[in-house]
């Protein structure tokens, strides 16, 4: 219809073509979303120059998905090109140039280059602290963002600092049961495990795992992998025993979760069987209701029917009753008239 109604270059075009693209990312279709992205990008070049923010969004939503792709080069292409608008038109200390610093990091971390990675991060860190505060749940992130790094570099001392400050955070602003809290502890197990610190590993990946398996349930990808890094801590410390029980508790409660997601179908299916039971009856009750009020309204307009034949009736009848006076009357005065004529006429031939 837009491109009907407006044309190949309009800026609402643009957006169509970013959103679609926007799905296809999320889909994992890459190419697809290269090729929306770059329809997108075209007309706004077209129409709104090299250094719009639309162009700099544009830039670095390209970058996400050569991200995504594992084309890092490509990547950092993009988010310099976004970096270097968005620097041109909010200034150098806005939120989103410390986000573009964060995924600009992120291609450094995934590309081993850890101390570019850092910078990176450090930069995105000052920003936010700046424009949020210190105890805003993106501060959080780049602090667990930075102990990566610092555990990549088997820094372990420092990537302890940054994921405890992250934590911090985490349970102040989110509170214990959250996604991010979790994975904060398992930061920290994964730390404490190849310092060889086994018990405190375990302790940290336990309270993950329980977070984990609260807030997601024993069917989520996340909840899987933290249950082995439990398994693998008892294991790499002989605890065979532990290991099982570990293991037969994982599928004890996931039986039991499973028993408890059929039950719960189950129930939901009843509950739907009786709504659509009582909808049913609701409707055969409208209908018995429409059928009594059209059935009301025809005896009404029977009976109005029927008053109206008797009035007709009967004015038809007066109006007979009134003709067959007025010819009597006629006839009447007609005879009266004879009369008085014959008479004269008889008067006449006696005078005669």
């Amino acid at each position: 219809i837009n491109l009907t109604q407006l044309g190949d270059n309009h800026p609402s075009i643009a957006t169509t073509y970013n959103n679609i693209a926007s799905v296809y990312a999320n889909q994992g279709k890459y190419d697809d979303a290269l090729s929306m992205y770059n329809k997108s990008l075209k007309i706004n070049l077209t129409q709104l120059g090299d250094n719009h923010p639309s162009i700099a969004d544009t830039y670095h939503n390209i970058g996400r998905v050569y991200d995504n792709q594992g084309k890092y080069d490509d990547a950092l292409s993009m988010y310099n090109k976004s970096l270097k608008i968005t620097q041109t038109q909010l200034g150098d200390n806005h939120p989103s140039i410390a986000v573009t610093y964060n995924n600009i990091a992120s291609v450094y971390y995934h590309q081993g280059k850890y101390d570019d990675a850092l910078s990176m991060y450090n930069k995105s860190l000052k920003i936010t602290q700046t424009q949020l505060g210190d105890n805003h749940p993106s501060i959080a992130i780049t602090y667990s963002n930075i102990g990566h790094v610092y555990s990549n570099q088997s820094k372990h001392k420092e990537a302890i600092s940054m994921y405890k400050q992250s934590l911090k955070i985490q349970l102040s602003v989110l509170g214990r049961n959250h996604p991010d809290v979790a994975k904060s502890y398992s930061g920290l197990g994964n730390v404490y495990l190849a310092e060889g610190k086994h018990e405190e590993a375990i302790s940290m990946y336990e309270q993950s795992y329980n977070i984990l398996l609260s807030v997601l349930g024993h069917n989520h990808p996340d909840v899987a992998k933290s249950y082995n890094n439990l398994r693998n801590v008892y294991q790499a410390e002989g605890k065979r025993e532990e290991a099982i029980s570990t293991n037969e508790k994982s599928l004890k409660e996931k039986q039991e979760e499973q028993e408890k997601q059929e039950k719960q179908g189950e129930k939901q299916e009843e509950h739907e069987k009786q709504e659509e039971h009582e909808e049913k009856q609701e409707k055969q009750g409208e209908n018995r209701e429409q059928e009594e009020k059209e059935k009301q309204k025809e005896l009404e307009e029977q009976e109005k029917r029927e008053k109206q034949e008797k009035k007709q009736e009967k004015q038809e009848k007066q109006e007979e009753q009134g003709e067959k006076r007025h010819q009597e009357e006629l006839e009447e005065k007609e005879k009266q008239e004879k009369q008085e004529k014959h008479e004269k006429q008889e008067e006449e031939d006696e005078l005669a």
